[in-house]
């Protein structure tokens, strides 16, 4: 992937008023639709999410290849879709498998890494990411919703939880690896955060996505299962959300998977360098239309079963994975 600052040399500089793209090459992902599809998804359900489209990238005049562009998440992502930019943005940076284990008083265990300052570089705060693991951590069981409100917006995390298992996130929240792939938000003056995703080109993993996947690996899910039925009622309304956008045979997502398809069918085909590594082995590997053509059958075999699989997880009761 690569980062265009548009500022880099002149700090007014803009393009649409945005100061830098993101150009996703989406090598774990033979369609090339997975980050877009589900980012799109996300924003239909209301989360603020960074928005997509493909491009045919060319180097003096040489197609270089089908890429994604992706919208930043920075201070005018959230002035744009929070409302202001007075807060304090961090970028998780996978270091090591963690999900909210209480690492002590110590600032340097959380910052800079893993959570990466986006801006008040020199003054990032760090202290109330610390007073919020400690508080999902010591919360009273009787109180846990309401003293962790204080600290995440617990509605939206929810929300995006759903979303992300919905669309059978295999390496987000709380994905395989644990916590990762999310910038945190504290909004200006308060204690209080909202997660932001990032980076869903591992989605679409499986169909038969058990909707409580990873619950008991999160500190946070976990303990709303055990002891916060009205946190588990608004996941389970959000996912019932999830379902009523997506539909299923003909629905809205199959719909969406349809027109990039098309949209972006022939540029996929002419692409010389359409390289992949799937699973992230290290290695990439040629990938041929024929590779190209199968996944996006499986994301229209996706779009047209996930929703029936969800509503029956969901008629039947709390399934812990």
């Amino acid at each position: 992937s690569f980062k265009i600052d548009f500022s880099r040399y002149e700090s007014r500089n803009n393009f649409l008023g945005l100061r830098y793209l993101i150009l996703r090459a989406d090598t774990q992902d033979p369609s090339l639709m997975h980050e877009r599809v589900a980012m799109t998804f996300f924003r239909k359900l209301g989360i603020p999410a960074p928005r997509e489209v493909h491009t045919r990238l060319y180097i003096n005049d040489q197609y270089a290849g089908l890429y994604t562009i992706v919208e930043a998440v920075d201070p005018i992502f959230t002035q744009q879709n929070l409302g202001e930019s007075s807060g304090y943005l961090y970028a998780y940076e996978w270091i090591m498998p963690w999900s909210f284990a209480d690492l002590g008083p110590d600032p340097s265990k959380y910052s800079p890494l893993p959570f990466k300052p986006e801006n008040n570089l020199i003054y990032p705060v760090v202290e109330p990411i610390i007073e919020m693991v400690r508080t999902i951590n010591q919360a009273p069981d009787a109180q846990f919703s309401s003293v962790v409100s204080q600290y995440i917006d617990l509605k939206a995390f929810f929300k995006e939880i759903a979303a992300e298992n919905f669309v059978a996130e295999q390496d987000g929240i709380i994905g395989g690896y644990l916590l990762n792939n999310f910038f945190l938000y504290r909004f200006g003056g308060t204690l209080r955060s909202i997660f932001l995703p990032w980076d869903k080109s591992n989605s679409f993993w499986q169909i038969d996505w058990p909707i409580f996947h990873n619950f008991s690996s999160n500190l946070l899910t976990w303990r709303s299962l055990a002891v916060a039925p009205d946190l588990i009622a608004l996941y389970r309304g959000a996912l019932q959300q999830a379902v009523d956008v997506a539909g299923g045979p003909g629905g809205w997502l199959e719909q969406e998977i349809t027109r990039e398809y098309q949209q972006i069918r022939q540029a996929a085909y002419d692409d010389p360098f359409k390289l992949g590594d799937k699973f992230a082995s290290g290695i990439l590997r040629p990938v041929s239309n024929d590779d190209f053509d199968a996944e996006a059958a499986y994301l229209i075999q996706f779009a047209r079963q996930r929703s029936a699989f969800v509503r029956a997880q969901l008629n039947s009761g709390l399934i812990l994975q």
